[in-house]
């Protein structure tokens, strides 16, 4: 088992080979484009998503084709989306382990009110489509008057959001969300229609790309042998979480995290959270 770095492209190489074909960096790069313009406020530099999305690519080069152009007709009809992927469906019955590479920590924080009962819904009905206008949640939850909703919704500008969420496999949810700005219309039925479609489509792409941070910990770990807390530590700093928020997500101090990065890149041989990002593990036991 090996571990490759990536080139200045973002492509794993070892002894000068690369594993990509040009057709798949053709489709990578055009699907980095798409992601980017796409996913949350704080959009990942595209090396970032090249390591994420390689060998997602390889396996769905049709499925992205398609994905691209109903997200081409999703933006010439004027409406913004933002993906959202969670491993907490069974919450509080498991342990949380939101799979959240794409979105910034403020949002981390800004869904959690309303995830119990969307969590309550998907459970009950695993099978359907739950779609709704976020505000009507938040209403019935008493979310319009919590201190969360205060700090970070209205200050986004967005007045309400329409969003589309079913379970993929099993323990996860996809999620899309289209804001809508302060005094824009609602979305119309062909609209929703299409963010449907996108969901469905998007929704094994968007769980291979969640799934290779933790993938990717579980195997150093098995590698390095870690302990919990520097695995814990690990998955979460390969999702992008700055080391306050991995502190407050494993309940340690700062200090103490800022410690279990040192001491990783220390097993790892490299120095920095970029080239921590770099790493992937060659050959076929990265795909899990």
């Amino acid at each position: 088992m090996k571990i490759a770095r990536r080139d200045a492209a973002g492509l794993a190489t070892n002894r000068g080979v690369c594993f990509a074909s040009c057709t798949v960096i053709d489709d990578q790069l055009a699907f980095i484009d798409l992601v980017s313009e796409s996913f949350a406020e704080e959009a990942p530099p595209a090396a970032r998503l090249a390591h994420l999305t390689q060998q997602t690519l390889k396996r769905f080069l049709p499925g992205t084709r398609l994905l691209r152009h109903v997200c081409s007709e999703l933006g010439r009809s004027g409406v913004e989306f933002r993906p959202l992927l969670r491993r907490d469906i069974h919450a509080p019955d498991e342990p949380k382990d939101p799979a959240l590479p794409f979105f910034s920590p403020e949002m981390v924080f800004a869904i959690e009110p309303v995830s119990a009962e969307l969590n309550r819904r998907l459970r009950a009905e695993p099978e359907a489509w739950i779609q709704y206008h976020l505000s009507r949640l938040m209403a019935e939850e008493g979310y319009l008057d919590s201190e969360v909703y205060r700090k970070y919704m209205i200050p986004s500008g967005f007045e309400d959001a329409w969003v589309c969420s079913r379970v993929i496999e099993e323990n996860y949810v996809i999620t899309l969300v289209a804001p809508r700005d302060i005094g824009a219309p609602q979305l119309s039925d062909s609209q929703k229609e299409i963010i449907a479609t996108l969901s469905s489509l998007g929704g094994p792409i968007w769980l291979e790309v969640a799934k290779r941070p933790l993938i990717t910990a579980n195997l150093l770990k098995a590698i390095h042998g870690l302990t919990e807390i520097q695995t814990q530590v690990l998955r979460h700093a390969l999702t992008g979480l700055p080391e306050k928020m991995i502190a407050a997500m494993t309940n340690r101090s700062p200090h103490t995290i800022h410690n279990h990065l040192r001491d990783l890149y220390r097993k790892f041989d490299i120095s920095s959270r970029s080239e921590l990002l770099a790493l992937r593990l060659d050959g076929d036991e990265a795909d899990g």
